[in-house]
């Protein structure tokens, strides 16, 4: 049996035949999922691309926009609230490499990604990883029998994946770092009709971007969607995230009478670093895919492409 850990977009693009099986811990894991807003779906994060065409791929509709971009004080002061060692981690974070022109489908990624889960053939089972053990090629799912695989492709974060193992392989050596971001998204009164990327390195400020998106790519009318990220790290002790992200907006000149919604999500892996040797998996026919599974920081439309052409 071939199992694939993760119902990820890797996975979906991957196209699971009905004899395989798919294990996750919950179904709504994905970033890619979004928040349910009434009756349609809004995007956790922002993930604007340039390339119009994995877009079309996946059978979204586009939503073109211009995009405007504004640095407000210094980015080493957003290197300092990154705690960077390396500033050129920075240039990895996606908003950075936005270009002038960019797209979105329309209704989002959470459409079209749940659009891709509904036309899903193979099982799917839920629950918590306990053990993947290497020799016997078996993996534990919370108090599910062990269950034997001919072929694992993991791509859950490799991070959470490498714990899960009852041996290390080989001569195994990897260094994984990852950046966590509290990201704060508001559906604001007011019109927008393209993309804002401000940069935010002043210090009174506790986010480093706010990112604007106009509400006619959901299909709403009147409104904008705001999202602020806000460097975990440096601020968890503190705390009071969605104060601060208010506070952020309030000196942006948005006033807190104008949000209508507003949602809060941790997203662990706002920036991966670091290298992990895939070719040590080999042996126990694991391969490591995606973003988070292979350990590599890339764009949507690197994950669509690169699956596209595996087909």
């Amino acid at each position: 049996m071939k199992i694939y850990l993760g119902l990820s977009l890797t996975t979906l693009m991957m196209s699971p035949s009905s004899s395989d099986l798919v294990i996750d811990v919950w179904e709504g894991g994905s970033t890619l999922y979004g928040w349910d807003v009434r009756d349609i779906c809004i995007d956790r994060v922002p993930l604007i691309v340039s390339d119009p065409d994995c877009i079309k791929v996946v059978g979204g509709k586009l939503a073109k926009f211009t995009v405007s971009k504004d640095v407000i004080g210094d980015k080493h002061d957003i290197y300092r609230k990154l705690k960077l060692k390396d500033t050129s981690t920075f240039d990895l974070f996606w908003p950075a490499r936005v270009k002038d022109i960019c797209y979105m489908p329309l209704g989002g990624w959470c459409k079209e990604f749940r659009k891709m889960l509904m036309s899903l053939k193979s099982k799917i089972l839920l629950g918590e990883l306990k053990e993947i053990d290497l020799v016997k090629r078996e993996i534990r799912v919370g108090w599910w029998n062990s269950i034997q695989y001919d072929e694992l492709i993991n791509t859950l974060p490799l991070d959470y994946f490498l714990t899960k193992l009852n041996d290390r392989p080989g001569s195994l050596k990897y260094t994984l770092y990852n950046v966590p971001f509290y990201i704060a998204s508001f559906v604001l009164s007011g019109t927008r009709d393209d993309v804002r990327i401000i940069f935010l390195g002043k210090k009174k400020y506790a986010s480093i971007a706010m990112i604007e998106v106009p509400g006619k790519v959901y299909g709403l009318d009147n409104v904008f969607i705001a999202y602020l990220f806000i460097p975990y790290e440096t601020f968890k002790r503190l705390g009071a995230f969605r104060e601060k992200a208010i506070s952020d907006l309030k000196r942006l000149g948005i006033r807190k009478s104008d949000i209508l919604v507003e949602r809060g999500y941790y997203e662990k892996y706002g920036l991966i670093v670091g290298d992990v040797d895939k070719e040590e998996f080999k042996d126990y026919n694991i391969r490591l895919e995606g973003r988070l599974g292979s350990w590599s920081e890339k764009g949507i439309c690197d994950v669509i492409n690169e699956y596209l052409m595996k087909r």
